[in-house]
């Protein structure tokens, strides 16, 4: 056999011919970690084969061959990555050493990136910290604002990251934080990704005010509920067009939560509450709203304001309404999991022209993207981030209120550093996209929790009182 036709037959893999005796190795193993030498020789005979790699394996043997006869000399690479091996080959008077290197794939399950970071550090600090069970060469990150543009990105090409080690990206663009997703690859041939979706809504609104003990809406107060259809109409608009953009099949949920006052009788109270939130989740779903939707009564629990036994306090008769991509577990203002009741699943979308926005809604987000140029500075990549549509005519009537839209923003800055902290609920956080027959769909991790909505709502109330209900 030739050494022009045997470097031939493994394309993959150095070869040298030695006089007599040609040798081969093997560049990356099998599945199962198998690595080798190969020789062969001219005329018949034996060869000693000795192999030692850095990772304490040594390997003796001694093969008979034919004339043009090539065989295999076999061990299990343990060590994952890769190895450095020198090796003898010795036949008669000829002999050659030589060095080559091998690298042991790891298993999908060992190429994991691992998420350190809560809610809040993706959407308050706009940063991420990831632990990698694999050596990475180089990854890619970016980040979507809730249109489905892209805001930011960074590519690191020399991340030389070892397994077991940390690291931290930020970003400093001002859009709002919908996806952030990361790519990495490593030296050999190993590569994973990321998806998280911080995303979450509470609506701001109007409480609607019931008669007493009563959980039937009066006509004089559906405007304000109105308001919130125009409000959640383009939030789901919004989602949709950014599952497009991303190739996700992301899907929000609506829950509604009712809350009393102390007036009258907990166990009443609590059935009230309830009721009120059907009530409102029911008006909803007559508006065509398309999202699953649940409600849950917390009676006179989760008070905004702390009262006393019997108080007859307005700003505790209220709802919250949440807009998310994710089940809430429940635990403190909001109602526990198995709480909820589910008035409705998802349906075929059937609203096409958009009611206009209501302008105080305008102002408000105006005002929370102006309180994250503040703290994140101006770079901005995405001109249309954060838009809101004036118009009736859906995702084609909308406009931008945004005095910076004219495309002046600089580029993208990121910025990543090793070894962050994990500020947070270590592994846990916002939920993860993984792939589906349909594109991505939503893994919610263990415990990740609307712990956030005590920012929004004050703490757990419990007590005993009666008086006529109120």
């Amino acid at each position: 056999m030739s050494f022009a036709a045997f470097f031939k037959s493994i394309p993959l893999w150095m070869a040298l011919a030695l006089g007599q005796v040609s040798y081969g190795f093997s560049q990356q193993t099998d599945a199962r970690g198998t690595a080798f030498v190969t020789v062969s020789s001219d005329v018949a005979g034996s060869i000693r084969v000795e192999v030692r790699g850095d990772d304490g394996t040594v390997v003796k043997k001694t093969v008979s061959v034919k004339a043009g006869q090539e065989k295999k000399v076999t061990w299990t690479q343990k060590k994952s990555g890769s190895v450095h091996y020198t090796a003898h080959v010795e036949s008669g008077d000829n002999f050659a050493d030589f060095e080559f290197d091998c690298a042991r794939p790891l298993s999908a399950d060992q190429v994991r990136l691992t998420p350190k970071s809560s809610r809040e550090d993706l959407v308050d600090r706009h940063q991420i910290t990831y632990e990698t069970s694999f050596p990475i060469a180089r990854y890619e990150f970016s980040v979507y604002d809730p249109a489905g543009e892209m805001s930011d990105s960074k590519t690191e090409s020399a991340a030389n990251l070892a397994p077991g080690e940390r690291f931290t990206i930020k970003w400093d663009s001002y859009d709002d934080v919908f996806l952030v997703e990361l790519k990495a690859f490593g030296p050999n041939g190993e590569s994973a990704s990321d998806r998280r979706v911080p995303w979450s809504l509470e609506i701001p609104h109007t409480e609607v005010n019931f008669d007493s003990g009563k959980a039937i809406i009066k006509s004089s107060e559906e405007p304000k509920l109105d308001e919130v259809w125009a409000i959640l109409a383009h939030e789901l608009d919004k989602l949709d067009r950014a599952n497009e953009a991303v190739n996700a099949n992301l899907s929000a949920q609506l829950y509604i939560v009712g809350y009393t006052d102390t007036v009258g009788n907990p166990r009443d109270n609590q059935v009230l509450s309830q009721g009120r939130a059907k009530a409102i989740a029911e008006y909803f779903r007559a508006k065509g709203v398309w999202c699953e939707v649940h409600f849950a009564g917390m009676g006179e629990r989760g008070l905004a304001v702390e009262t006393g036994d019997s108080v007859d306090e307005v700003r505790n008769r209220r709802a919250l309404y949440l807009l998310s991509p994710q089940t809430p577990p429940g635990g403190g203002s909001i109602p526990s999991p198995g709480a909820w009741k589910q008035l409705s699943g998802a349906s075929k979308r059937i609203v096409q022209n958009l009611p206009p926005l209501p302008e105080s809604y305008i102002a408000y987000k105006e005002k929370q993207r102006e309180a994250r140029r503040k703290k994140f500075g101006g770079a901005n990549v995405s001109a249309t981030s954060d838009s809101t549509e004036t118009g009736t005519g859906g995702a084609a009537g909308t406009s931008d209120p945004r005095s910076d839209a004219s495309g002046a923003d600089a580029g993208p800055r990121s910025s990543s550093r090793r070894d962050g902290p994990s500020s947070g609920n270590d592994g846990e956080g916002p939920p993860t996209l993984e792939p589906s027959s349909r594109g991505c769909s939503v893994a919610t991790p263990r415990d990740t929790g609307f712990a956030w909505l005590g920012l929004f709502i004050a703490g757990l109330g419990l007590r005993r009182r009666r008086r006529a209900r109120g």
